[in-house]
């Protein structure tokens, strides 16, 4: 709800729920993303995100969601939970502040067999491989996002090289690689009509920051270039400005999914190249980064561009959706470790 760029969420007043606007939603997919129980998902046909409504309309009138309510096994059950014990950790889902409102009651604990070396897992060693969850993010389901976030990075050391005057590009051509990233990135969307809505959530998201800061990247840019030799540079510098933010928010808008440290120090990040490709493209090489200022001696601009594609692509590969299902399969295997260490002699 916090992070949704179109501003499509909203919290039930009077129960609480939070609900999605179906009219609102532009089917990026971010919240997906961001969710770390796996709670919204995209409806292809209507191309928008559907999530669990609480059943609020059940609620109003005053019986249970239709999931409890309904349970042939009553395994299910629907109350309010104390506001304490939503900040206990549950096994599976993601330790975040959300504090998810479930509470998980065992009616019989099953403890380790004592004479066993350790008790067997719940999915065997050897088959682990075949039971694993596969990451929902990759190049081949995000080839339209990667492409457009690679061309905004060409389209940033393009720039720097015509600011600084190591190459010269018609304003045309400039402008029409503008237009085609704004393309790809409309590709991605189940209701691309509905893409302004992109920029609604400038105050607490990266990707309505993203979307804000390649428009306003294209527009100077294109103006500073038509400008030419009459321009004094306070166009040109606010532009390269606009273009550096708008590398650093590419970035941020990751961070939800990424597992290392953080993506902007990625070498395969939006930043970093964007800053190693300005360097090669104008001979600037205080715009690297120290570390690649062989790369930038030994490599041809035509590799460097094959090289920072291939490693956009492996970003990309690089990505973990979090859900409770995978958080899981890491707690099982946590306390298996856990099991196996006590046993040892």
């Amino acid at each position: 709800m916090n992070t949704c760029p179109a501003l499509a969420y909203h919290r039930d007043e009077e129960t609480g729920a939070v609900l999605i606007d179906p009219g609102s939603c532009i089917g990026c997919r971010y919240c997906s993303w961001v969710c770390p129980y796996g709670a919204p998902t995209f409806e292809p046909v209507r191309g928008v995100m559907g999530k669990c409504t609480f059943c609020v309309h059940r609620l109003k009138d005053g019986l249970g969601p239709a999931c409890a309510d309904l349970c042939p096994t009553g395994a299910l059950s629907f109350a309010s939970v104390p506001s304490a014990e939503l900040c206990t950790p549950v096994e599976g889902f993601s330790r975040t502040d959300l504090g998810p409102a479930i509470r998980i009651e065992r009616v019989r604990r099953v403890e380790p067999p004592p004479q066993a070396a350790f008790p067997a897992p719940l999915v065997p060693v050897e088959n682990a491989a075949s039971h694993q969850v596969k990451p929902v993010i990759s190049f081949g389901a995000e080839w339209s996002l990667a492409a457009f976030t690679f061309l905004v990075i060409v389209m940033f050391a393009t720039f720097t090289a015509l600011a600084s005057k190591a190459m010269s590009l018609h304003p045309a051509i400039f402008a029409t690689a503008a237009a085609l990233a704004g393309g790809l990135s409309l590709a991605h969307l189940g209701r691309p009509a509905r893409a302004w809505r992109a920029v609604l959530n400038v105050r607490g998201s990266w990707l309505s920051r993203e979307v804000l800061g390649f428009g306003a990247f294209a527009v100077a840019g294109t103006a500073a270039l038509v400008a030419g030799d009459r321009l004094s540079g306070g166009l040109t510098l606010a532009a390269w400005l606009v273009g550096l933010f708008t590398l650093v928010a590419i970035d941020q808008v990751y961070r939800p999914v990424y597992r290392r440290q953080n993506p902007v120090l990625d070498g395969g990040g939006a930043l970093l190249t964007g800053l190693y490709l300005a360097g090669l493209f104008s001979g600037l090489i205080m715009l690297a980064a120290p570390a690649w200022a062989l790369k930038l001696a030994a490599e041809t601009v035509g590799a460097a561009i094959v090289g920072e594609a291939m490693g956009r692509v492996s970003f990309y590969n690089r990505l973990v959706i979090q859900s409770p299902a995978r958080q899981v399969r890491s707690d099982v295997k946590r306390r298996h470790a856990s099991w196996q260490a006590a046993e040892q002699p």
